[in-house]
């Protein structure tokens, strides 16, 4: 915390009018005059806003309030050099603080408007190749699943012609195994025929021959 309220804030030993101690702190929302032994409560502080005017002469600088209830404050420094420095940035930090508060200029606002415009075309630019990548990887999803749906029905129709062609082949073999079954039972069966009509043969023949022994 301690670092973060003396964040960009730089320090400078003064004296006021009755030669007391202090120290000065310059940064980008004012002058604040410190207790040399605590930086982090100003003893009192001047906003860039609230200052009409810094003036620096023999020395001794002035400060001015714009509230006229308010009384000027004085200090000085014994060194040239650090003066010098407390000027420099009391006049940058205050120009800074002015161009942050003064509206922009008609071209500025152009400027702004512009880079505002481009910084939307970029956003939108993005979230386009975006959804274009998003839709091309769906895209490539779907295409490999088809494919990969594809060879499988390719697989299975093969599969279903080879066990068709089996089967085919297999009825195929039962026909013709069926058809030399019949043909085998039809042999047999003209087989016994004849040996029936043989033995009925044998047997008149054998029935003719005892007759004729007897009748001799």
């Amino acid at each position: 915390a301690q670092d973060l309220e003396m964040y960009g804030v730089n320090y400078f030993a003064i004296r006021n009018k009755k030669g007391t101690e202090l120290l000065l702190g310059v940064d980008a929302l004012g002058l604040h005059i410190y207790d040399p032994e605590n930086r982090l409560s100003p003893k009192i502080s001047f906003p860039w806003n609230e200052i009409r005017n810094i003036s620096y002469s023999d020395k001794e600088f002035t400060i001015k309030p714009l509230d006229k209830k308010i009384d000027v404050f004085k200090f000085n420094s014994s060194k040239l050099r650090v003066n010098k420095l407390i000027l420099q940035l009391c006049i940058g930090n205050h120009d800074l603080f002015m161009r942050r508060r003064k509206a922009d200029s008609l071209e500025v606002q152009q400027m702004k408007a512009q880079a505002r415009e481009e910084k939307a075309r970029k956003q939108m630019e993005r979230q386009r190749l975006a959804r274009e990548k998003q839709m091309r990887e769906e895209a490539e999803r779907t295409r490999d699943e088809l494919e990969r749906r594809l060879l499988q029905l390719k697989e299975e129709a093969t599969m279903a012609n080879e066990a068709l062609m089996r089967s085919e082949e297999t009825a195929d073999l039962l026909a013709e195994k069926a058809q030399i079954t019949e043909e085998e039972a039809k042999l047999l069966a003209q087989k016994a025929a004849e040996a029936e009509q043989e033995m009925q043969r044998i047997k008149a023949t054998a029935i003719r021959t005892e007759e004729e022994k007897r009748l001799m």
